[in-house]
């Protein structure tokens, strides 16, 4: 824990040593906890990387309710409404859609929320299309066209949260995606079951800290580091992460499975990887020809 409360020109100034510049698009994932002391709590957080990334600059952050869907064995008895329904990932996430300005994407599962000029524009249709669809959101943010350049905030929270990594899979087409079912809740008040593509529940080696793809994005030199209170604040380029998973993907197919033989889901998975590789290249090649990749 810090002595001294976090405030708000603590985390920008940290966010500013860590390469963070005015007009920039941040696709914020956050931990309050690991900050210490926060002077007015989430409220600062958010404060904060809005005046880091300015009045022309975009700040997004996931506000997923993924927990609610059939596959996943939660409550699914809770129909998704965007304007209603809390953010199930973290108290700073779910002041943020909360905030004057914001947008939030009405995907019953993998809801984004973003304040900034381009907002309205790149939240627009999430619910109609899939999750992580190069079409919707995740790609928008990562591309951000006309603005600042895209860059991932880790503000205490490792790598492992990165989803925009979930995005590549489904861009790649990996055979491993799963669907779900999620409730809906209509204008009306009535509810409907409407299907969705999730990242499979199956083990992945992403997921932990230790994971190869994680040191190998550290020792690329893409990431910043910086500190804020008790909380370690990482920074990564969201062009040049999808670039370098890219480059490594195709150097070595399944790059996200983590390598232990007794993992069936990442040893079947990376199998049926391989036997695809024409067009896992074929479809690099297109998020590279969108734009979507350093």
């Amino acid at each position: 824990m810090s002595e001294n409360p976090v405030t708000v020109k603590t985390i920008v100034d940290a966010l500013r040593s860590a390469g963070v510049e005015p007009g920039d698009t941040l696709m914020v994932h956050s931990s309050l906890k690991s900050f210490g002391t926060v002077e007015n709590g989430p409220e600062t957080v958010i404060d904060a990387v809005l005046e880091a990334a300015g009045p022309q600059g975009h700040v997004v952050m996931p506000t997923l309710t993924a927990s609610y869907a059939e596959k996943t064995g939660g409550p699914v008895g809770i129909p998704f409404n965007p304007a209603t329904t809390p953010s199930r990932v973290g108290l700073i996430t779910d002041r943020f859609w909360r905030r004057a300005g914001a947008v939030r994407s009405a995907h019953p599962t993998h809801s984004v929320t973003c304040i900034g000029p381009k907002a309205a524009a790149w939240m627009a249709g999430h619910d109609k299309m899939s999750t992580f669809g190069i079409e919707g959101p995740y790609a928008k943010y990562v591309k951000s066209e006309g603005c600042g350049p895209c860059k991932i905030v880790f503000l205490g929270v490792e790598m492992v949260c990165n989803t925009t990594l979930h995005a590549i899979e489904d861009w790649l087409a990996f055979p491993y995606m799963a669907t779900s079912v999620a409730l809906v809740e209509n204008p009306d008040g009535s509810v409907r079951r409407q299907e969705v593509t999730m990242a499979p529940l199956g083990h992945r080696g992403f997921y932990k800290v230790t994971d190869r793809h994680h040191q190998l994005m550290e020792t690329s030199g893409l990431v910043r580091h910086a500190r804020a209170g008790s909380a370690e604040i990482r920074v990564l380029p969201a062009l040049g992460c999808i670039g370098e998973t890219l480059r490594l993907e195709l150097e070595r197919p399944g790059i996200l499975l983590c390598e232990r033989p007794d993992c069936e889901f990442c040893t079947e998975g990376r199998a049926r990887i391989v036997s695809i590789q024409p067009e896992v290249r074929a479809r690099a090649k297109q998020i590279r020809d969108r734009g979507l990749s350093a």
